[in-house]
């Protein structure tokens, strides 16, 4: 390709310079002005306050018949980590992250006899995490710490709780590599941290990604090899066995797969000549491995998910966009369904190895998270805990369909507070992509949105998971376009139907949503008034030259190959803004996002505001202190929701 055709005039922005920081300074100063214009920009804000600053606790962790879990009250910025010697006992207090000055908490995980806990801390809640060791029975930290340096990634304990493995990327590399080149180390605690070794393996490639696990009792490690998001290889070693080396046991399947250990078995959850996913199961002798054997069959919706537990496997299927969860005997191969409180979305499992209660969420579009206990004996399912949250009556959740421009069916939901009349304020969210399954969960950040009378749409498009791998890879690389085509089917649906029309619709999408919704800016402009484009991708042509781009590239194709490059090129949002009046846009990002790199925003925005034909506002927010998801603080996001919305309001007109 011509490179002069592809010059990049605001290249410039890619980098944290001064100019960068005060061109920024002085685009948010139009955003400051709009915002501050609206009249019901205070009342959303104490909406938001009234629906996200509540107590809430996160889904406990056993261990050693102790509970341990986050409890976030009233006025905290974010949750603190506490401890129950009893399911219903009386907390202790074990960590305040409010009070320390080492950012937001981004991951935690206890020690099998519970006398430590791993914290993954961000001071800019992005993927630089740095982490500790906390001593439960001291109250204190150990001196036991992983810098952010290269990237590090919490992996396992060592199940006897004296060491744990955890990623990093290779020593020697470049900065912009620093996500790449990743290799798994052991650390023992009490040891200094420049000693710990590569555990496992020096010759993976720059774009494989290892992870470990180990069986309870100690004595099987696996490890799985991710290789560009397409396929994975699967390790396997009996570290008291003849044989002492890693075998590859996933010979001959090329397929993402992965791997459970239980009771001298061998499970492997996999999309070997199965997209819908199947369970193969594989028996350990002394000294070999016995054949695969079909443990559970694919079926007619997709597997999800699934917890190996003591004799018994938790399975999550997705049918018709809503999770399913049966458990099955693994002597008996017996399958029993666990009715679930509704249609909707299971999340945050957690069980200890041995125990028979199963903790897990439950949401819907109009059922607020709650944490069950699941009786993994008499499948007897019972209420743990639910949030003490206002919200209006008769919120109505629907299933709708329409049909894309090739044909295929495209399902929606919608959620609305039961009135029926036309016209209504619209706000349609989409994704499609990476095969991530968009399921009915709840958003309380569309609460107010809903009590003015607006529809919120969350729309199944293809690239996602919903219906399994042939709908995740029939938008892909260059089949991209069809999601952007079932996207705007949606919308003509809605307007088509008379439950709105293009000029009450506003559409909402991040990261690779925010990409569909770059484009749907540029393509579709007649089909809705507003868009909210948050930390979105909009340089097709450069998105793999940062942070952790090339691990896009199975999605997105390959920028330096010749033909997959002019397709880019072709629906590229940065490389595509011509001088027409686009809808109205808000392009949000994090002042420190390092997955989605926040240059696809700032290029992106420059060249929307040389357009002299555009009459619609084009407003861009900066999240400070915040990486892709947000700063990972109440008050942060109360701020962002109450932008967010405001601008909402503004452009649809609602009063």
């Amino acid at each position: 390709m011509n490179k002069e055709k592809t010059k990049d005039q605001y290249q410039w922005l890619e980098k944290d310079s001064r100019k960068v920081r005060s061109w920024i300074r002085a685009q948010e100063k139009p955003t400051s002005k709009y915002l501050s214009q609206s009249p019901f920009r205070k009342i959303l804000r104490k909406k938001f306050k009234h629906l996200f600053d509540i107590d809430s606790i996160h889904t406990p962790v056993q261990r050693e018949n102790l509970y341990f879990f986050r409890w976030r009250k009233v006025n905290e910025d974010q949750p603190k980590l506490y401890v129950k010697k009893r399911l219903h006992g009386k907390p202790t207090l074990l960590l305040d992250p409010n009070k320390l000055k080492l950012g937001t908490i981004q991951g935690w995980d206890v020690s099998k006899d519970a006398r430590f806990i791993e914290i993954s801390f961000s001071k800019a809640s992005n993927d630089h995490y740095v982490l500790k060791i906390f001593d439960v029975l001291k109250r204190k930290f150990l001196k036991d710490t992983i810098t952010s340096e290269r990237y590090p990634y919490f992996q396992k304990w060592d199940p006897d709780s004296m060491g744990f493995w955890y990623l990093r990327g290779e020593p020697g590399h470049s900065i912009s590599d620093e996500k790449y080149y990743k290799r798994i180390y052991y650390h023992k605690l009490g040891t200094p941290v420049r000693q710990d070794t590569i555990f496992f393996e020096k010759t993976l490639l720059k774009d494989d990604f290892p992870s470990i696990d180990r069986s309870h009792d100690g004595r099987y490690t696996t490890i799985t090899v991710y290789h560009k998001n397409e396929t994975s290889t699967v390790y396997f070693k009996d570290t008291v066995g003849p044989k002492k080396d890693f075998v590859n046991i996933s010979r001959g399947m090329s397929a993402l797969s992965y791997i459970a250990v239980e009771n001298n078995c061998i499970y492997l959850n996999t999309d070997h000549k199965a997209p819908n996913r199947k369970i193969l199961k594989r028996k350990i002798y002394q000294g070999s491995l016995g054949e695969w054997e079909i443990f559970v069959p694919e079926r007619n919706y997709k597997l999800e998910n699934w917890v190996l537990l003591n004799e018994k496997i938790l399975l999550e299927y997705i049918e018709n966009i809503s999770s399913k969860i049966c458990l099955i005997d693994l002597k008996t191969k017996k399958s029993r369904e666990v009715k679930l409180p509704g249609a909707g979305s299971v999340d945050a499992y957690s069980s200890e190895y041995g125990s028979e209660k199963l903790f897990f969420s439950f949401d819907s579009l109009n059922v607020p998270s709650n944490i069950y206990i699941l009786d993994t004996i008499n499948l007897k399912l019972k209420s743990y805990w639910k949030p003490k949250i206002n919200l209006p009556t008769g919120l109505n959740v629907e299933q709708k369909w329409t049909k894309s421009k090739d044909g295929t069916k495209i399902p929606m939901f919608t959620l609305t507070n039961g009135k029926k009349y036309k016209n209504r304020p619209t706000l349609v969210y989409g994704y499609g992509g990476f095969g991530i399954s968009l399921l009915p969960s709840f958003r309380s950040s569309v609460i107010p949105f809903i009590e003015s009378g607006g529809m919120y749409v969350l729309a199944n498009i293809r690239g996602g998971g919903e219906f399994g791998k042939k709908w995740h890879e029939a938008a892909i690389k260059a089949k991209q376009h069809k999601r952007f085509e079932d996207f705007a089917a949606v919308l003509k649906y809605l307007s088509d139907q008379d439950f709105t029309s293009p000029e009450k619709i506003c559409v909402w999408g991040g990261s690779n949503g925010g990409l569909l919704m770059s484009v749907m800016a540029l393509k579709y402009p007649g089909l809705f008034k507003a868009a909210v484009i948050d930390v979105p991708v909009t340089d097709m042509l450069g998105f793999h030259l940062f942070h952790g781009g090339r691990h896009w590239i199975h999605d997105y194709g390959d920028p330096d190959d010749k033909k997959m490059r002019k397709y880019l090129l072709s629906y590229s949002p940065y490389h595509n803004v011509g001088n027409q009046n686009y809808p109205s846009i808000l392009l949000m990002t994090g002042e420190h996002d390092d997955r989605v790199h926040p240059m696809h925003t700032y290029k992106f925005f420059a060249k929307l505001k040389e357009n002299r034909n555009q009459r619609n506002p084009i407003l861009l927010r900066i999240n400070k202190k915040a990486g892709h998801g947000g700063a990972g603080k109440v008050k942060a996001n109360i701020n962002t929701l109450t932008d967010m919305f405001t601008f909402v309001y503004k452009e649809l007109g609602i009063t």
